[in-house]
């Protein structure tokens, strides 16, 4: 028989030092009526924070590459960053929603698509939603910052819980990690699928369909996305000029990075840097 102790020991050391250092930044909060179209979310975009959806009347859907998820009442909704997405009206829906950013919480596999978990107690998840919210408004103390992180991270809880079920079985995660790592320092050149499977001492075939198991994407995907990512953090986060941006996420030729991200983000670089919001 199969020991497997040595596996869940790494899960759960996982788990406790993800948890010792999960990080949340809440940047906005609101409560929408009767939404039906997003005017900026009708292409394929991947934003760099992360959303949770409270809906409480009417259903939309969220499209990503590989699938759909349909909003509505009766679930909690955790959208991931970077992903690219995008919303399709259904019903005039109402909802509650967050937006927040956590460095932490892109390291998980798995988080590369919407994630729901059924209510039990719809009353008190509003009255979390509706905490959040009227403590952003006006967070003029710390005792309020802590609040505010505090309550967003009993609202992943369910999220967290869901996804430790379902971690991979024949890979421990903490090996998955250090392929991350290494992409996120990596981006500025040309990274082969055969390095990263090298890092691991896996043949390319066999690393491929690991990662494409955990992460829901193949490996160059994935890059492509952190790409993108990345040029969204420092347009939005610096003064670089774009094509110093594009260089340092790995696009040579600036007129194709101009391209890529107008087919993903749905807008042009120096016009996302201008007018997207948080």
């Amino acid at each position: 028989m199969e020991d497997n102790r040595g596996l869940k020991y790494n899960n759960d050391f996982f788990w406790n030092q993800f948890l010792a250092e999960l990080d949340v930044k809440v940047i906005k909060s609101g409560l929408a009526y009767g939404i039906s179209t997003w005017s900026t979310l009708v292409n394929y975009s991947g934003e760099i924070y992360y959303r949770l959806y409270l809906p409480f009347s009417g259903k939309f859907r969220i499209l990503y590459p590989d699938g759909a998820v349909l909003v509505h009442p009766g679930g909690i909704y955790l959208i991931p960053c970077a992903t690219p997405l995008k919303y399709e009206g259904i019903e005039p829906c109402s909802h509650y929603w967050i937006h927040f950013v956590s460095k932490q919480l892109q390291t998980i596999p798995m988080l590369s698509y919407p994630l729901e978990v059924p209510l039990d107690d719809v009353a008190s998840a509003q009255a979390k939603f509706h905490s959040v919210f009227e403590l952003v408004r006006d967070c003029s103390t710390f005792a309020g910052a802590v609040k505010i992180k505090n309550t967003v991270t009993e609202l992943l809880v369910p999220f967290l819980e869901k996804m430790s079920g379902h971690l991979p079985d024949a890979f421990p995660v903490s090996d998955f990690m250090k392929v991350v790592d290494y992409i996120d320092l990596q981006l500025n050149r040309n990274i082969e699928v055969a390095e990263l499977s090298a890092l691991l001492g896996m043949s390319r075939a066999d690393f491929s369909a690991s990662f494409r198991k955990v992460f829901g994407v193949p490996p160059k995907q994935y890059i492509s996305i952190r790409r993108l990512f990345h040029a969204k953090h420092l347009l939005m986060e610096t003064a670089l000029p774009i094509k110093e941006i594009a260089l340092r996420c790995g696009y040579r030729d600036e007129f194709f990075f101009h391209r890529i991200f107008k087919k993903y983000a749905g807008i042009p670089p120096a016009r996302y840097r201008k007018y997207s919001v948080y």
